[in-house]
């Protein structure tokens, strides 16, 4: 990837990052491979010490993931609700990285 092309691809992810969700989800799957939408929202909900919230389930299968694949960050199959990483996620954990510091 050249210079130019990075610095445009960190451009368009700071959208991605400037949600506390999405954020999340980037480090739940920078941590496991190949989530499903359930054992995100597992994760996710144990991470706020509450037991799985369906509004969270709903919104990530409608708008988080929906979203995140549509920027290219992940591939997401709704059918399945499977997760995966892309080209770039890593780039999408670079900024993760940055901002959180």
């Amino acid at each position: 990837m050249t210079q130019r092309s990075r610095e445009e691809t960190i451009a368009d992810l700071f959208p991605v990052v400037a949600h506390p969700t999405r954020r999340s989800v980037l480090r739940t799957l920078r941590r496991t491979d190949h989530p499903t939408v359930e054992t995100l929202a597992r994760d996710l909900t144990e991470r706020r010490a509450g037991e799985v919230d369906e509004d969270l389930s709903v919104a990530l299968h409608h708008q988080h993931l929906p979203y995140l694949a549509d920027v290219g960050v992940i591939d997401y199959d709704p059918d399945a609700g499977t997760i995966a990483s892309t080209d770039a996620t890593d780039a999408a954990y670079d900024l993760l990285d940055a901002v959180s510091n």
